[in-house]
């Protein structure tokens, strides 16, 4: 192999190429820690929970308390909360908060309600075998 500038050029791209992907997971993870870190705290900081005013969650008419929920919407009814949706799962350490599927598993209130609410209870019905 020579000396030339050309292959001293070509090893520096190649290694920095190299150094470049390695380094784009490891910035992905300390900006993901940040903002929801602060806004959580504690285990599970980076689950963020869903803020009402965004776009996702006026589209789907979310609300942190059902009580405020638009209830001339056809498929409101008052049984109805993120809890007992067949979209919510619990969250382990944040009380009355839990993931739901329809935001991205991001964070709402179990005493919430939106648009999406499906019925848990019919989907426990429905099993493997009827499908």
């Amino acid at each position: 192999m020579s000396n030339t500038p050309s292959d001293h050029s070509r090893r520096k791209f190649l290694r920095l190429g190299l150094l470049s992907t390695a380094a784009i997971p490891a910035a992905g993870m300390l900006l993901r820690s940040g903002p929801a870190a602060a806004q959580e705290g504690g285990a599970g900081a980076n689950a963020q929970r869903v803020d009402p005013q965004s776009p996702e969650a006026r589209g789907l008419g979310y609300v942190h308390n059902q009580a405020d929920a638009d209830k001339s919407h056809p498929r409101f009814d008052s049984s109805q909360f993120c809890a007992n949706c067949l979209l919510f799962r619990q969250h382990e350490d944040k009380g009355s908060w839990g993931y739901c599927a329809a935001f991205g598993d991001k964070l709402v209130n179990a005493n919430g309600w939106c648009w999406a609410w499906e019925d848990a209870a019919d989907a426990q019905k429905i099993g493997p075998q009827d499908v």
